[in-house]
């Protein structure tokens, strides 16, 4: 956020739906961001219960990034493969 830095913690609440709790602000009070933000998983983008786009879509970036990240989604010597999706429909194969 700007110059400052906000870290989350994220907890999956259902089907496309994320909570992002604020753990640590380090910048100005004033311009804080919510103390939790609910994080809907849009067709393009993600929407949620804050007005900053920017800050909706810098955490839903990095709940895709985790989940495509997660070891359930590699490929291992058997071959497995979740393939290609969103991240709601990986985690609900």
């Amino acid at each position: 956020m700007d110059e400052a830095v906000a870290h989350f913690a994220v907890s999956h609440k259902g089907p496309g739906m994320y909570h992002a709790d604020l753990v640590r602000y380090n910048g100005n009070p004033e311009q804080a961001p919510p103390s939790r933000i609910i994080l809907i998983r849009g067709v393009r983008q993600w929407t949620g219960s804050t007005d900053n786009d920017e800050l909706l879509n810098k955490i839903g970036r990095e709940i895709e990034r985790a989940v495509t990240d997660a070891p359930i989604f590699k490929v291992y010597k058997g071959g497995r493969n979740r393939g290609s999706g969103s991240p709601e429909q990986k985690e609900n194969r």
